[in-house]
């Protein structure tokens, strides 16, 4: 429930003090300390530079805070991709216009909030499964997994692997609401930055 979510979200596997921190509560912590002391030079810019929503209806503090990235032109792709069949060739000169970017991942309390306000279902739901790198699994759900991708067979698809189950059935978001949202297909993103 989201009482419980608010309750374990203090008590996060994430957090700075932990030995396997991912960093992402470091990273929060420090801007948090630095808009303590005072904004940076570039926090002081206009609203169209910097962008910081309401709490809104959600007990986690909001983390979509944006900036804006200058456009410019840069190297795309690489000449020697080590899995060709992933399109990542060849490197060529790609000119981006100026746009907007989340300071953070979408969080798992982020992507909640949108799905409490919309009653969105990502496609993995849908679906009923998503994939799961093997390294995450316990030894009893690979048991049961009977199909893989041959090009990827780190990669295993998961009956009811979703946002809020990243590892399947069994599995929650306790200790996670500050972690990246997992198993958002490119239409989830779209329907989610369309209500953000």
């Amino acid at each position: 429930s989201e009482s419980e979510q608010a309750k374990d979200s203090e008590g996060s596997s994430c957090g700075a003090d932990s030995k396997e921190s991912c960093g992402c509560q470091q990273s929060r912590d420090k801007d948090s300390k630095k808009n303590d002391e005072g904004k940076t030079a570039d926090d002081k810019k206009s609203k169209k530079e910097f962008y910081e929503p309401e709490q809104g209806d959600t007990p986690y503090e909001r983390t979509n805070q944006m900036v804006r990235i200058p456009g410019g032109t840069f190297k795309m792709g690489t000449d020697e991709p080590v899995f060709p069949a992933d399109g990542e060739g060849p490197a060529r000169r790609v000119k981006v216009d100026p746009f907007y970017l989340d300071k953070y991942e979408t969080s798992n309390a982020e992507f909640q909030l949108f799905v409490n306000q919309t009653g969105y279902k990502t496609e993995a739901e849908s679906f009923g499964n998503s994939f799961v790198m093997e390294n995450y699994l316990s030894e009893e759900v690979k048991a049961e997994i009977t199909q893989m991708v041959a090009a990827a067979p780190w990669w295993l698809p998961v009956d009811g692997a979703f946002w809020y189950s990243p590892e399947g059935k069994g599995t929650d978001l306790k200790g996670r609401m500050d972690h990246p949202v997992l198993h958002v297909s490119w239409t989830d993103a779209v329907a989610y930055c369309k209500w953000a």
